[in-house]
């Protein structure tokens, strides 16, 4: 099957910025030119590839820019950090999939819909956390969510594997998979909400862990 060049849809994407501006739609090319800026950076980084918190800052803010262009001004998003954190690194779109699930399963039907996205480190571990005021998952669900991906992961080398995931929570998965690749036995992922009372994902890396740990098992 006929795939399209993510490059081709890249220089798309800036012939429609011109064409936006020659035709004084300033707003309508500020989100293009957020999204061309977000496909650049996952086209051309690698899976370890790492810049400033700073910089993650930004690329998140682009895309929820992007989101308020569909939703108004109903999504809210707190920024919770220890000082000096925007200059250490952190992996390339590490919070994208972790925003776009908060967003499009959690807060897709809240009226008011609001993130806190959380930095922490301390002498055990250093984390990321996205907590949202969404509609919410049961117990059931989420331990659906962790036995999808432990079927996942079970499979990852198989070639049918593709075809059989779905979309649902896929960016959460290679996520996931990411951070088993670059971290291996030291990272860790939880999901933790209530049904009607959002939802707090959080992924992150322990420091000086020892003990047999497999990120599959949770």
């Amino acid at each position: 099957m006929a795939k399209i060049n993510p490059h081709f849809i890249y220089n798309t994407l800036y012939a429609l910025i011109c064409v936006a501006e020659k035709k004084h739609e300033t707003e309508i090319a500020q989100k293009i030119k957020g999204v061309a800026n977000i496909l650049c950076l996952s086209l051309y980084s690698k899976p370890e590839s790492s810049h400033t918190v700073r910089e993650e800052i930004a690329a998140i803010n682009q895309y929820l820019d992007i989101l308020k262009y569909k939703y108004g001004e109903g999504i809210q998003a707190e920024w919770i950090l220890p000082p000096g954190m925007e200059e250490e690194s952190i992996n390339v779109l590490l919070l994208y999939p972790l925003v776009e699930n908060a967003v499009f399963h959690g807060l897709s039907k809240v009226k008011d819909k609001h993130l806190v996205i959380k930095f922490e480190e301390d002498h055990e571990k250093k984390c990321i956390s996205v907590s949202d005021n969404g509609v919410g998952m049961s117990k059931k669900e989420i331990y659906g969510i962790y036995n999808r991906f432990e079927k996942w992961l079970d499979k990852i080398e198989e070639e049918e594997l593709e075809a059989e995931m779905d979309h649902i929570h896929m960016g959460l998965f290679n996520l996931r998979l990411r951070l088993y690749f670059l971290y291996g036995e030291q990272a860790y992922f939880t999901i933790c909400s209530k049904r009607g009372e959002g939802t707090k994902v959080t992924v992150g890396v322990r420091k000086n862990y020892k003990n047999s740990y497999n990120i599959k098992k949770v």
